[in-house]
């Protein structure tokens, strides 16, 4: 999640709150030649500043402090950070230690929340940002909250961050105004598709939650039918959690299977062309194709070849680890590992070496840069990296 924190001036005066997102740009390496010199001159003027700068230059504390605030409600904590500093009195009692405790609370809070509003137009859409830390060429922003809706009518609607919700009777809840697209019929059909760098979650007319990945693309109806509810996953993995309902099951297409439930959670993955792979954590499904179908129960998996269906084991983290904001890679090979990677981060991979099929274990947040997660995978591998804009090379 990105917390788009808007400027308040009865928190800081415009010269705090500036330098506050100084601090954090300064900390994700966002600032250019110009302002970082203007910046550490500043600080060769400023005790307190300078001290702030070498407390998070060291960052294993800069680490330390932003797992701290990651496991916060950030949009909750921001304002108790304002209503503490809007306390009457507060202004009798900003000397120096008091602004510089709440200053660095703020620089931390602005670097956490990933892209914001003040950024640069550039970085914000590419999201190349220089690299201060891994010592690559440049670095790379993960992937942030963004899709695509196209309407029945047509017409296409960027959703950047927020949370979108279809509710029965037709009525289509998102942070824009959109009424005049409201649609009365189970066949009209909308399309949410979700870039490279991206992924998104959304509520479907019934209640029922989507969550879908990078490069995926689901189709569903602006109102459900009473006998049943279909949805097309065209493209891509979408983790699924559905609304029991009597009598109405629920119906997941596929361009090789379809997956039907009545009450359930599960995971869909169709990016391998030949193979799509269904994960079961909750309830049952049937699995069918046009041969065969299959039903599994929880900890069990279906995978769909050209001419079978398979059941086995299944590892519930691979179908839950990336809704739940981690990579997890147990048995995948280093050119697995690499697609999922770059379609996170929207890079191409070049490999400039011979890559073996050994199979590797291990995960990272994907809340990190490419720069951490190169890092990660050359200990895991032995494989060094090399990053040029959004090249991400196998040396």
């Amino acid at each position: 999640m990105f917390l788009r924190i808007k400027e308040d001036k009865s928190f800081m005066d415009k010269e705090q709150f500036e330098l506050a997102k100084l601090i954090s740009q300064y900390l994700r390496g966002a600032l250019n030649a110009e302002e970082e010199t203007d910046l550490l001159k500043r600080a060769e003027q400023d005790e307190q500043l300078r001290q702030l700068l070498e407390r998070y230059a060291d960052t294993s504390i800069l680490a330390d402090d932003l797992i701290l605030f990651e496991n916060i409600d950030k949009e909750e904590d921001w304002n108790l950070v304002l209503q503490k500093y809007r306390q009457p009195g507060t202004k009798r009692k900003q000397h120096n230690w008091f602004k510089w405790k709440w200053l660095s609370i703020a620089a931390v809070f602005l670097l956490l929340c990933g892209i914001t509003w003040w950024e640069l137009p550039n970085e914000r859409e590419n999201g190349i940002i220089v690299d201060h830390q891994y010592g690559y060429q440049n670095d790379v922003l993960p992937a942030v909250n963004k899709a695509i809706l196209t309407l029945p009518s047509g017409k296409k609607i960027v959703l950047e961050g927020d949370s979108l919700e279809f509710k029965e009777d037709s009525a289509l809840s998102v942070s824009k105004s959109i009424d005049q697209d409201r649609q009365k019929s189970t066949d009209l059909l909308n399309q949410i598709s979700v870039p490279k760098g991206g992924n998104y979650q959304l509520k479907l007319p019934d209640g029922s939650n989507v969550w879908l990945n990078a490069a995926s693309i689901l189709e569903f109806p602006a109102d459900f039918t009473e006998k049943e509810r279909v949805v097309k996953l065209l493209a891509g993995e979408a983790y699924f959690e559905v609304v029991p309902k009597t009598n109405s099951p629920f119906i997941v297409y596929t361009n090789q299977i379809h997956v039907e439930a009545l009450g359930t959670a599960f995971n869909i993955n169709t990016y391998t062309n030949d193979q799509t792979k269904t994960i079961l954590t909750e309830g049952k499904v049937k699995v069918s194709n046009q041969q065969d179908q299959r039903i599994i129960t929880p900890g069990y998996a279906v995978s769909s070849y050209a001419d079978r269906l398979s059941v086995h084991k299944a590892d519930i983290e691979e179908a839950l680890s990336w809704k739940e904001g981690y990579f997890y890679f147990d048995g995948k090979n280093l050119y697995q590992i690499l697609e999922e990677v770059a379609r996170w981060y929207n890079v191409d991979v070049k490999y400039n070496t011979e890559i073996s099929k050994e199979r590797y274990r291990g995960g990272i947040k994907r809340s990190v840069t490419l720069g951490g997660v190169c890092q990660m995978l050359t200990d895991l591998s032995g494989h060094q990296f090399s990053i040029d804009e959004k090249i991400l090379t196998v040396i």
